[in-house]
């Protein structure tokens, strides 16, 4: 599911930043090609954080809970960086520079991530509480009732 949200974020980054910059085609293709992997980076981070449990809500996770998803991040981030705007880098990859505005289109293919993962966190709880209920044992219609009061409270 997650891999689909990230192709389409990504889909969507690189058919606009290929319409927006045809005149000069290869460098157009390079630039939108970037766009779209670092959309693509984005989203991982995002994902991430939110996904350090499968179901319960990130902040109930704790968002220091494990500090070394930032460090993680963060040298995802400047590697981005280098993958995007170091020379010899963008000669091995093929990629190109990134302004500030394909920077902002890829961040905000980014953000859908975050509901779409409370919704997937949202169906795995119903799930797992549905295989529960389906798992556990009938109730017991010869069980022994009690004396004087329906209550369990007030049970012998």
């Amino acid at each position: 599911f997650a891999l689909e949200l990230m192709a389409a974020g990504a889909g969507g980054v690189l058919t606009g930043a290929q319409s927006a910059a045809a005149p000069r085609m290869a460098e157009a293709v390079a630039r939108a090609q970037t766009a779209a992997v670092t959309a693509v980076v984005l989203m991982q981070a995002v994902y991430l954080l939110l996904c350090r449990s499968l179901t319960r809500p990130a902040r109930a996770v704790g968002w220091w809970s494990n500090p070394l998803a930032y460090a993680g991040i963060a040298a995802l981030l400047l590697l981005q960086v280098a993958f995007v705007h170091a020379a010899p880098l963008q000669r091995v990859f093929g990629t190109a520079p990134l302004g500030a505005e394909a920077w902002a289109h890829a961040l905000l293919a980014s953000l859908p991530v975050v509901p779409l993962v409370a919704l997937e966190k949202r169906w795995r709880r119903r799930r797992h509480a549905r295989r529960l209920a389906d798992a556990a044992p009938p109730a017991r219609d010869d069980a022994p009732a009690h004396r004087g009061s329906t209550s369990p409270r007030h049970a012998p």
